[in-house]
This record gives structure tokens, sequence and C-alpha cells, in this order.
């Protein structure tokens, strides 16, 4: 199997939680790098983002109280993920609000979307390390099928349409939320208009 890189962004004060997520997946997968990225600005252009092939957001609550600083970061992983050999997935690692965060619309870890270090929830912290190594790792069996065989791995990927559009999705959120109001307003306005224009040509 092809050794692939994993990078791990994360807020400045969850590095130690990044720390323990980065030994313990060095020990349980074949990577060949782990990299643990501090974010809060400034992080575009970084070569560690270039250089992943599986990018995992720690989201916790202070990651998502830098949804601003984060802005950027999360443009050119958004940009990466066209590319066919690599992967952008949020992680839960701590309770938080990730619903309602720019991050809901990509495909999230654990699949059971229980907040990684929730101790209660899994019944301890190794089985819950347990189960994202086993996702984590089916995920790179199929990025080594694509490499292998990408008629196979295009009939095992199932929903890449549905996957595209939850992508597209988010784009569009984010493009709205960053959107300044006057423009809002004038984009509300003027369908607005239209559509009264186009009551007025049918019943007229």
């Amino acid at each position: 199997m092809p050794q692939f890189t994993l990078l791990i962004a994360h807020a400045p004060a969850d590095g130690e939680l990044a720390q323990k997520l980065a030994t313990y997946l060095s020990e349980q997968l074949p990577l060949r790098e782990i990299h643990c990225m501090s974010t809060g600005g400034g992080d575009a252009g970084n070569p560690l983002i270039f250089q992943a092939n599986i990018a995992l957001l720690l989201l916790t609550p202070h990651f998502l109280a830098q949804e601003v600083e984060n802005s950027e970061l999360l443009d050119e992983l958004l940009s990466r993920t066209m590319e066919d050999h690599f992967h952008l997935l949020p992680l839960i690692a701590e309770d938080c609000e990730w619903e309602d965060s720019p991050y809901a619309g990509l495909p999230v870890l654990p699949f059971e979307r229980i907040a990684l270090f929730n101790e209660t929830a899994w019944g301890g912290v190794e089985k819950a390390l347990a189960a994202l190594a086993q996702q984590l790792a089916a995920q790179l069996d199929l990025q080594q099928l694509q490499l292998a065989d990408p008629k196979a791995y295009a009939q095992r990927k199932a929903a890449p349409v549905a996957k595209r559009g939850a992508f597209t999705r988010h784009l569009l959120r984010l493009f709205w939320r960053n959107m300044p109001k006057r423009l809002k307003w004038g984009i509300i306005s003027g369908l607005g208009i239209l559509l009264l224009l186009l009551i007025y040509l049918i019943f007229g």
C-alpha cells in the first residue's frame, strides 16, 4: 500500500489533542507522514496543505470560534477537493455546535457523529480512537483502489454526485455568509422584481 500523508489542522489551544491523535494514528495506519498544523490566520499557501492526501479539521469549540481566521485555510482546502487524490474530513474532536458551522456540508468523522474525546459516550477514548483508525483505514483503502484501478474505484464509490452536491451547497452557503449585506439585499430585490415581471407577463 502506498504511504499517504495526513494533515491535522487544529486551533492553537488544541495542540495537545492533535498530538495525541497523531501519535495514535501513526501507530495504527500506513502513513508516510503526519503533520499537525495550528490554524488562526495566515495559513494560506502553507506547503503542508498541498502535501497532504487527507486533511482532518479538528472540530472543537476553540476551532469553531476561529471561523473568520480559518476562512482562507478552508477555501484553500476546499479548492483541493476537486483533485482526485485528496480528501477533506472534519473530525468532531470535542462536543461543539459543528452542525451550524461551515463544515456541516462536508463528510464528517467519526461516522457515528459522536465527539472523539467524549469518553462517556464511547466508553473510553481508546474505543473512540480505534473506531476512527478503522474508518480512516477504509478511506486509505479507497484511495489506494483509486490509484490502482480507477474503474473499480468508480464502481465502489456509489454516491459521488451526492458528495459533490454537499461541497457545492457548502460553497454556496459560505459565499452567501461572506457576502456584504447591501449586495444580499440587491440580489433579493432583483429576484423580487423579476418575479413580479414574470407574474405580469403571465397574467397581465
